[in-house]
């Protein structure tokens, strides 16, 4: 929050990914409009590319105080997550990942454009548990977006409740998960140096979040890195199937 300029006053994040989308932008155009001015909390929110020049454009008419950034990108999002008492977003996988990773109550808007709609049945582990609130799509509107952040945002029992849920739900152990199963179905007893590093280099990086640029990246970063052992551990020798399925799946 100091590195946002910000003060204790609640702070609403909400973005629909890098292009944006549509729905999210024109509820949130209402919920900006509802809040703007009030000076009772903060609001950050990513347009993504396609839809800044038109927020900017429908919101003409509206003062936006200095409590209201729109952007076109997020470039920040590991500080601005950190820093979020209330994230409207997708409910991507890895977006989820980041919300319980960082202990973040949510308003999720699963995108009904994925395959077989995993997004809504992502976003219902986190409901499940009481971590997130679900507003599909095709009943998405400001007025019911409004309704659901003004039943939350000051509410603060309520989001710190929401908050430890997700946190509960966390796997941050993941790290230690890949490598026992790569192990476990190499059957190698020799010690390989650079996938016994996997633990050193993640506990580098996750417990530091706040330090770093998002745990997407990382987990990209973790990805590859996971692809170099697992290459060094075969060199000369044919792969396990099982251990080739594995990590094309994860790449």
């Amino acid at each position: 929050r100091k590195r946002l300029g910000i003060d204790n006053r609640p702070l609403i994040l909400s973005f629909g990914g890098s292009l944006g989308a549509r729905r999210i932008n024109e509820a949130c155009e209402g919920l900006i409009k509802w809040h703007s001015g009030s000076g009772k909390f903060y609001h950050i929110h990513g347009t993504g590319k396609v839809g800044y020049e038109t927020m900017l454009k429908n919101l003409e008419g509206t003062k936006l105080k200095d409590e209201i950034d729109i952007r076109e990108y997020i470039s920040d999002m590991d500080v601005c997550m950190a820093a979020a008492d209330l994230i409207i977003c997708r409910a991507g996988a890895i977006t989820l990942g980041e919300l319980q990773a960082c202990g973040k109550p949510s308003i999720l808007i699963p995108s009904p454009y994925v395959a077989e709609n995993h997004q809504f049945h992502n976003a219902k582990t986190l409901e499940n548990i009481g971590a997130a609130k679900i507003i599909e799509e095709k009943d998405l509107t400001s007025d019911k977006l409004i309704e659901m952040v003004e039943g939350l945002i000051e509410n603060k029992p309520r989001l710190e409740e929401m908050a430890q849920k997700a946190k509960k739900s966390a796997i941050t152990d993941a790290n230690e998960r890949i490598y026992n199963i790569i192990m476990k179905y190499t059957k190698k007893e020799t010690s390989y140096s650079v996938i016994t590093q996997l633990p050193v280099f993640v506990s580098r990086f996750v417990f530091q979040y706040d330090k770093i640029e998002s745990l997407s990246r990382l987990l990209c970063k973790l990805i590859v890195l996971l692809r170099q052992s697992v290459s060094k551990c075969f060199q000369g020798s044919r792969p396990n199937i099982i251990i080739v399925t594995f990590i094309h799946f994860i790449w």
